[in-house]
């Protein structure tokens, strides 16, 4: 018998620009490899954890809280989600599109280049 369906909600990029443009503070996880930020930018926001490294670094994702799961385009959001909700992540939701989508939707949230040597769970802090 298989695992129970993903709970994880789509949320598009017209909704997470308002979410970043808010006052809140939402947790948002860029699970792209380092090449790709360097080559398609990445939301100033988001933390870094490229997905081949998300299951020995997800005891430094809180508990308790929403969680935005971005790749480039969402296949590997959607992998990283299932891979938070099996290691008690409960309130998930992977942007739809991706950073593909990102870069053709009107939202006053850009994207940025990052420098080299950013580390695995970047926080802006």
């Amino acid at each position: 018998m298989g695992s129970p369906p993903l709970k994880t909600a789509g949320v598009t990029i017209h909704s997470m620009c308002r979410e970043l443009e808010s006052d809140s503070d939402p947790y948002l996880i860029d699970v792209r490899a380092q090449h790709e930020l360097d080559e398609q930018g990445r939301v100033p926001a988001a933390r870094h954890l490229d997905l081949l490294r998300l299951p020995s670094l997800i005891a430094e994702i809180p508990l308790g809280r929403r969680i935005y799961v971005l790749c480039r385009s969402g296949y590997r959001s959607t992998v990283a989600a299932s891979v938070l909700e099996q290691n008690g992540r409960q309130d998930l939701a992977v942007i739809l599109g991706g950073v593909s989508a990102w870069q053709s939707a009107e939202c006053s949230v850009k994207l940025a280049w990052s420098t080299a040597g950013e580390s695995q769970l970047e926080t802006d802090e």
